[in-house]
């Protein structure tokens, strides 16, 4: 099961590893985790250029550049109240053909989880400026060149009524604060143990980024940037794109 938050501002997250003080015992346990992000449109692989795609209107269209911002990635125990929240949790989630995108979190505290969070886009604290490094750096083309703050997730590509007919501009820029999406997910109880990893393998389908709740047509939006309709298309990819497959 998946829960979506809709958050419009945040305050600077502080980073805590635990509700509850560790003791020095604790304090050597550590284990890791292996987040995989496999990328799918209508449940194929994405295929950027050669591969054409049919949404939900019956619109042809190709994907040239898809990336957006997966962060603040927290796993909670229900149960204990016990949390770990990923500090300086920004990363720039790439497609790149025939391989899977990974996340390793290394320095979990050991124990069991049955929860994760992650957020997609970046949070009001780190999306007020644009000096960072790493993930944010505005080099990573994903800093808006007119405002300050940052696309929360990109796609470009083209779309056209025929596949032969490709020939019209796709472009999908999302950020700003009002679409920064919180999404939590049912891990079941999962042990994560000392000098261990664990993986959970997360299928994201870009297709839903034109589908439920609000079916997108290209030829009344090809271009979504700063406009209110871009409230609607991050409720879609937050409601559906994402879904744990299986956790080993």
């Amino acid at each position: 099961m998946k829960y979506v938050i809709t958050i419009a501002a945040l305050l600077p997250l502080l980073y805590l590893t635990t509700c509850q003080e560790e003791t020095p015992e604790e304090m050597l346990d550590r284990a890791s985790l292996t987040i995989n992000l496999t990328h799918l449109v209508d449940g194929q692989n994405l295929v950027y250029e050669t591969q054409t795609y049919t949404n939900t209107v019956g619109e042809r269209y190709i994907i040239q550049d898809f990336k957006y911002y997966l962060s603040n990635i927290k796993l909670r125990n229900s149960a204990t109240g016990a949390y770990y929240l990923e500090p300086d949790s920004y990363h720039l989630v790439r497609h790149e053909e025939g391989k899977d995108f990974q996340i390793v979190i290394e320095g979990i505290p050991a124990g069991a989880y049955n929860e994760m969070e992650f957020a997609i886009g970046v949070d009001n604290g780190a999306n007020t400026s644009t000096d960072k490094v790493g993930a944010l750096d505005p080099g990573n083309q994903m800093a808006w060149d007119w405002n300050t703050g940052y696309k929360f997730l990109l796609l470009e590509g083209k779309f056209g009524q025929s596949e032969e007919n490709l020939d019209e501009g796709l472009v999908y820029h999302i950020g700003g604060d009002a679409n920064y999406r919180v999404l939590k997910f049912d891990m079941a109880m999962t042990k994560l143990e000392n000098d261990r990893t664990k993986t959970v393998a997360i299928n994201a389908d870009a297709a839903s980024i034109f589908a439920e709740p609000t079916p997108v047509s290209f030829s009344e939006h090809p271009v979504v940037m700063g406009d209110p309709f871009s409230t609607k298309v991050a409720d879609n990819y937050a409601a559906n794109m994402f879904q744990i497959t299986a956790i080993e």
